[in-house]
């Protein structure tokens, strides 16, 4: 198979793959880059792909920071809910501990 025709049957598969770098953890991510270092002399990407590469990138950031948003809300959620409990019902001290202080 030339390397043309694996570029356009491929393309696709190697821009969402760039795409999800936005979503990979760090050690995937360099993992990835260190793999296509090694196929940089062969691989080619189609017009095409590039443009929808472009194209999707903005939105791929825009979802991955609403994900870390929601992450963040929900967090926030748990500690205000964890301290109003506090507040209410504050934990009994064992009398062993306080005959300590």
């Amino acid at each position: 198979m030339n390397s043309r025709l694996y570029g356009v049957q491929h393309g696709s598969c190697l821009i969402n793959a760039l795409l999800n770098l936005y979503e990979y953890s760090p050690r995937t991510r360099t993992e990835l880059f260190r793999v296509l270092r090694q196929l940089q002399p062969n691989l080619w990407i189609p017009h095409q792909a590039a443009l929808e590469y472009q194209s999707g990138r903005l939105r791929v950031i825009s979802e991955q920071l609403q994900r870390y948003a929601k992450a963040e809300q929900a967090l926030n959620n748990a500690i205000n809910a964890f301290a109003k409990l506090a507040k209410i019902a504050p934990v009994e001290q064992n009398s062993e501990e306080s005959s300590i202080a």
